[in-house]
């Protein structure tokens, strides 16, 4: 069985619990990527990046317990705009976040206007 590197860290991280790994004399104090916590939906929950979002910024919340859903959902996005879109997120989105992967949704047009919605895990 080949496995991506992507997929042995995901093995490895599973196996060991999340725990860190480290490696003396690897270290970097530049402030790089914290691997000893990947991001991971299900524990942390998500977080968002609204593009062309407005001084007063609209803002995308998706609960963790809506991970597990296996029908649509949407969301107001309304933030502290004056005012709203819509997002849907589909299963299929629900089940990439619940896996670790990000996904990228249009909003409903208000305004003549959309924003692409970026929802990684934290």
């Amino acid at each position: 069985m080949d496995l991506s590197r992507k997929d042995f860290l995901k093995l490895t991280f599973a196996f060991l619990g999340g725990a860190a790994l480290v490696q003396s004399g690897c270290g970097d104090s530049s402030g790089g990527p914290d691997l000893s916590t990947p991001p991971n939906c299900n524990l942390n929950g998500t977080k968002s990046k609204i593009a062309d979002n407005h001084p007063a910024p609209h803002s995308l919340i998706v609960p963790k317990s809506d991970l597990a859903s296996t029908t649509n959902k949407t969301y107001d996005i309304m933030g502290s705009a004056d005012h709203t879109h819509s997002v849907t997120l589909t299963a299929a989105n629900l089940a990439s976040l619940a896996a670790n992967t990000s996904v990228t949704v249009t909003s409903t047009s208000t305004l003549a206007h959309t924003h692409q919605c970026v929802v990684s895990c934290a």
